[in-house]
């Protein structure tokens, strides 16, 4: 996707890893000493930061510890109101994203991160994947409820139409923007609210807004320039 920070070069798998130790070390310090500099209740917006900080923290620890390369997750977030479906976003971020605990399922993690933005989602499905930064990105699709008033960290811009992002017949293609996936992901919802009685129960008001997009399956979208 355009904007994503290109991967430098690996290093030796071992240099690598003793490097990413230390950085998460490091990090993970730093954190412990902002805990005890705060001094406050788990209630206040900036200590609950750090102490997400450091969960997604102690989960890449784990991770580079056992030689993994973590797996991400990202969350595009939409909801549906009078004028069509919306795309919420963190403000100057296009998707919400978080690190995936191996501990948890992939779609707990995802609902956390969006409630953790004043949202409420009733439903969560995974559309999408593709590599950047050397990382599997795994990305899902969140309906939420549409909100009272949008928080005041968040941007939201009405969903249009894109062409999809077309590859080879062995590949990904060259390039892949946020509306291609955002519109290849509600192509996927429109199949399964033909196919999915689950998702055809949640999406029952969805309906008419998916009419328009030619249902189907999932896509791995594969690699990103230099990832």
């Amino acid at each position: 996707m355009a904007g994503e920070r290109q991967s430098q070069g690996p290093g030796k798998p071992a240099d690598v890893r003793n490097r990413l130790r230390r950085q998460v070390e490091e990090e993970r310090v730093a954190a412990a000493g902002m805990e005890r500099l705060l001094g406050v209740e788990g209630g206040d917006a900036l200590y609950q930061a750090v102490a997400r900080l450091k969960t997604e923290h102690d989960a890449f620890r784990r991770q580079v510890t056992e030689g993994v390369t973590p797996t991400a997750l990202e969350a595009v977030v939409l909801y549906l109101d009078e004028a069509g479906i919306r795309h919420v976003s963190p403000r100057g971020r296009q998707t919400a994203r978080a690190a995936w605990d191996a501990d948890l399922d992939p779609h707990e993690v995802i609902v956390d991160a969006v409630a953790e933005l004043g949202l409420t989602p009733f439903m969560v499905h995974s559309t999408s994947w593709r590599v950047v930064d050397r990382q599997i990105l795994l990305t899902f699709l969140v309906a939420v409820e549409p909100p009272t008033d949008v928080p005041d960290d968040c941007e939201v811009e009405l969903v249009t139409r894109a062409e999809l992002a077309r590859g080879r017949a062995t590949g990904p293609p060259p390039v892949v923007h946020l509306p291609q996936i955002v519109e290849h992901g509600l192509r996927h919802l429109a199949w399964l609210l033909r196919e999915d009685e689950a998702i055809h129960e949640a999406l029952a008001d969805w309906g008419r807004a998916l009419r328009g997009y030619d249902p189907e399956p999932f896509r791995a979208f594969g690699r990103e320039p230099g990832a």
